[in-house]
Parts: structure tokens; sequence; C-alpha cells
């Protein structure tokens, strides 16, 4: 999807995700370290940078959108939150290797050029001990039409997601069914796969 997509979804009035964190990305929050070193791709109006923010994390956000990104800084001036916020294509962004303590991907559905480049290198990215997040849709979530992505190309099943991370020495991939109640768009009966990870 274009840039121009998101930058009209986030021009819509008010938050097109809410402005809650992710139920899933809440739940493990107290798996990370002190103060860690977050990076949050495909951030979208930044609703997960900045809980994780507000809990005292160095977090720097991305996203292909410059209106969603917008959003973010303002939020985050308005609660003086330090944050770096970065506009970048995902596909040209380089993750630097051993660089972060974590790396969230919430809702994150790329074509497969961009899934192939970044998530074969968030293992090198993370340092020792460093721990990936995901939520995404699966496959099956075309039975449901409550949210994500129209296309089975744009979503995942468990094979191909622990494809992507099979380096991992400790990692649970799993399909789930569940509400989600997020913003507009994300809401009603869901089929995800959630991913926690340690490097």
């Amino acid at each position: 999807m274009e840039s121009t997509f998101w930058d009209d979804r986030y021009n819509e009035p008010g938050y097109a995700y809410g402005k809650e964190a992710n139920d899933f990305l809440k739940s493990v929050t107290d798996q990370f370290k002190p103060n860690s070193k977050i990076l949050c791709i495909a951030e979208g109006e930044g609703r997960n940078a900045i809980y994780l923010a507000q809990h005292g994390h160095q977090v720097t956000a991305l996203d292909f959108s410059l209106v969603g990104l917008t959003k973010l800084l303002e939020e985050s001036s308005l609660q003086n939150l330090p944050m770096n916020i970065i506009h970048a294509d995902l596909y040209e962004y380089d993750l630097e290797k051993e660089t972060w303590d974590v790396i969230v991907c919430i809702f994150g559905h790329f074509p497969l050029p961009i899934k192939q480049k970044v998530f074969n290198t968030i293992y090198q990215s993370l340092v020792k001990d460093g721990v990936i997040v995901m939520e995404v849709y699966s496959v099956d979530q075309l039975e449901y039409n409550t949210g994500g992505p129209q296309s089975s190309s744009l979503l995942f099943t468990e094979e191909e997601l622990s494809s992507y991370f099979n380096e991992f020495s400790n990692i649970r991939i799993k399909k789930t069914t569940r509400n989600i109640s997020e913003g507009k768009y994300h809401n009603g009966e869901s089929s995800t796969i959630q991913i926690i990870g340690t490097k």
C-alpha cells in the first residue's frame, strides 16, 4: 500500500486504531528490562510508542505515513514524552545490527519483498537477550472481516513467521482467536498470530 492510503486513513477524524496500546503488547511489557531501547515499526499514529514511552523506555517510532507520525509528534509533545520519530520506507531503512533491546511490530502487514527484508534482519538487529514482540492478522482473518488487509498475501501463517524467526533461541508463535477493540478499523472477533521471542 502506498503512503497516500495511510495518509488518507490517518487524516480521518480521531484515531484510526484508537489511542490505547495493543492488548498483547501490554501483557508482555513486564518482560522488558527498564529503560529499554525500543524500535516500533509500522507505528502509525503512535499508540504503542506512547504507551512504551510512558513506561520509561527509549522509544523510536518509524512509519511510512507523515500524517500518522505528525499525530504522534503532537501527542508525545503534549505529554512531554521524549521520543525519536522517523519517517521512512521500511524497505530502505537500515535497522542496524545489535542496536535494539526490543523490536515491536503490531499489525504490520507488508508486501513480500518488505516482509522478507525486514523480518530476516530483526534477529541481527537485536542485542543479546533482545526481545521481539509482534501481533499480526492470520490468513484466517479473511473469514472475519473485522480488520486488516483483504489480501491473503499481506496476511500471515504460523509457518511463514516461523521461517523468518527460526534463529531465536526462545520464541512463541501462537495463532489465536480473540475479540479486538482498537478504534474504527480493528473491531470484533479476529484471528491473529502473537509472537514473543528472545535472542
